[in-house]
């Protein structure tokens, strides 16, 4: 048994590189990360307490403001980020064997499945550290519960402790509130396996012995409400709503984006590259041949398969129901799959137990063709996390370049920016999804200085936006020298040199872009601003007058003269009629 499981961490932990290694390569922002970077930049902690205390979120300005001491912020965000997603993978495990109802193959693949499922993509985002981490502690308090089932009483005391503590400070990820129901429900069944009792004799032992871990949630609930509770602009932040016939076929677009529509995506990914899957196949087959089938993977009898799907049902069930009931639906790519964010546990345990009811013996031995059919999976998955790294990395490289030319441009005075862009990226969703409001204001900002430009698309709605977003856009953004009634600029995007093939006349693939890239950033450091200013090509033309916002609506702001037709482009830098 050791020896397995010294195996088995070695697999989890070449998995994490193979599919999140990426992230430790990625030096981009994205989404909400441009405000969050530039308040910890600058030191500014009174605006972060502005949206984490009034959000309800108790730690969670304190815990930007220590990860703002390394000395480089976006790294030391990804290293821990890495870091956190091998910790939960690794703890899976343990919890899984320490159950005893699962062997080590069993807990390995649900361990794998949890780590490389795509569901979740937007790891590499600076704000959700917080979320990956609060599931570390949640499965470190479930690993700490279980061994103190089979601790003495000194030792039972401590564990439980340090266990009801790291589940209340995983809470904080308010969704674990609800999955924590998951939880109770594991330690009733290791009860029964472990007795030997019927399930309602498992839950009348457990449950009055464990009075304080059930009243944990509620504990925190109420503490959270009291002390931290939502105001201001937050004041209907989260706000729960059970509408049973309105949700349903929510739930079921959920696991379509979530679920279905991942794995139908991670499959067509690996038939794309038939030599990557044949190789896993060789090399399965070549441990086969020296190992021995008779002592190859194989999973264990303790717990049948429709026990594992049901379990695993219940616990997508819990990480699906606390978005849902307030109003919040996970998309297949872009920054809201991290409403999936609890998804891969209950896929990792139901698909374990589907290959158990297919490819199981009588013994419990699973069958070759099984090992190849999970081996390829779990290869689908971790190919198709990189893709959608690979796709974000080249949605910041565009963005950089943007940013490259308009900085090399003269200061354009329009304060409005329609955004035309032709610059539609390759690969999935989450490389073409538009850039918000938000960063294309840290794109101006860090181009041209003041807080005083917004960017929009054309089917955008200035009026709406501003009624709506107006305030916050002001105090969250950086907004506060902006003037809608100012002058107004059209921003068109082309792809650059670096991107189309003089030759062919076609673009170059997402990888060879990101390969550049990583090359002249972090080796060939001297060529880096050649290669980015080529990777786009961006003209300005100034716009005559169009209606803007009631004056209601409108902050103090600064006027400027406005000159129609007026235009400009990163190649001539020059203001052209």
């Amino acid at each position: 048994m050791p020896n397995i499981v010294k195996y088995h961490v070695i697999i989890l932990v070449l998995l994490a590189i193979a599919a999140h290694g990426t992230i430790l390569l990625m030096d981009g922002l994205y989404w909400d990360d441009h405000m969050l970077h530039r308040e910890l930049a600058t030191r500014d902690w009174s605006h972060i307490k502005g949206w984490a205390i009034p959000s309800g979120h108790m730690f969670y300005s304190e815990f930007h403001r220590i990860m703002a001491l390394f000395p480089n912020i976006i790294a030391g965000y990804r290293v821990l980020t890495f870091v956190f997603l091998l910790l939960s993978a690794l703890l899976c495990y343990v919890v899984c064997l320490e159950t005893r109802m699962l062997s080590p193959w069993e807990s390995l693949s649900i361990s794998m499945i949890q780590l490389a499922f795509p569901a979740f993509r937007v790891m590499c985002c600076l704000y959700m550290l917080p979320f990956i981490m609060s599931i570390s502690l949640f499965l470190l308090g479930a690993y700490l519960a279980l061994k103190n089932l089979s601790g003495g009483n000194g030792v039972s005391l401590v564990l439980r402790m340090l266990s009801l503590i790291c589940f209340f400070l995983s809470f904080t990820t308010n969704s674990l509130l609800v999955f924590y129901l998951g939880f109770i429900l594991l330690m009733i069944f290791t009860v029964r396996r472990r007795r030997g009792i019927p399930i309602l004799a498992a839950a009348k032992r457990y449950l009055p012995r464990h009075i304080d871990f059930l009243m944990l949630p509620f504990l925190y609930w109420f503490i959270n409400e009291l002390y931290f509770p939502r105001t201001g602009f937050y004041s209907k932040y989260n706000r729960l709503l059970f509408l049973p016939k309105s949700q349903l076929p929510e739930f079921v677009r959920f696991i379509d984006n979530a679920v279905l529509l991942q794995l139908n995506e991670a499959l067509l990914n690996l038939l794309e590259l038939p030599v990557i899957w044949l190789l896993l196949i060789a090399a399965i087959l070549l441990a086969r041949s020296r190992i021995g089938e008779n002592r190859g993977g194989f999973f264990g009898s303790s717990s049948s398969s429709r026990s594992l799907i049901g379990f695993g049902a219940v616990l997508l069930v819990l990480a699906v129901f606390p978005y849902l009931i307030v109003t919040k639906v996970s998309l297949m790519y872009g920054c809201d799959t991290r409403f999936s964010l609890l998804v891969s546990m209950g896929v990792g345990v139901i698909l374990v137990g589907v290959m158990k009811a297919i490819f199981q013996k009588a013994d419990g031995r699973i069958t070759f063709a099984g090992v190849i059919v999970l081996a390829s999976l779990i290869l689908a998955f971790t190919v198709t996390m990189i893709e959608n790294d690979v796709s974000l990395q080249m949605r910041w490289i565009k963005e950089c370049s943007i940013q490259h030319n308009l900085r090399n441009m003269p200061k354009c005075p329009a304060g409005t920016y329609w955004i035309e862009d032709q610059f539609r990226l390759p690969q999935d969703a989450s490389s073409s999804e538009q850039y918000n409001t938000e960063e294309w204001v840290a794109i101006f900002n860090a181009a041209w200085g003041e807080e005083s430009r917004m960017g929009l698309y054309v089917d955008q709605d200035i009026f709406s936006l501003w009624q709506v977003w107006g305030p916050m856009l002001v105090k969250l953004f950086y907004l506060s020298a902006y003037d809608p009634h100012g002058p107004q600029a059209r921003l068109t995007i082309r792809p650059g040199l670096s991107v189309v093939n003089s030759a062919r006349g076609s673009n170059c693939s997402t990888y060879g872009m990101v390969l550049w890239y990583w090359w002249y950033r972090y080796v060939n450091t001297r060529r880096y601003e050649t290669f980015i200013e080529r990777v786009t090509e961006v003209t300005l033309t100034m716009l005559p007058e169009t209606p803007v916002p009631p004056k209601s609506f409108i902050p103090a702001g600064i006027g400027h003269s406005l000159q129609k037709g007026d235009s400009i482009s990163a190649s001539t830098a020059v203001w052209t009629d």
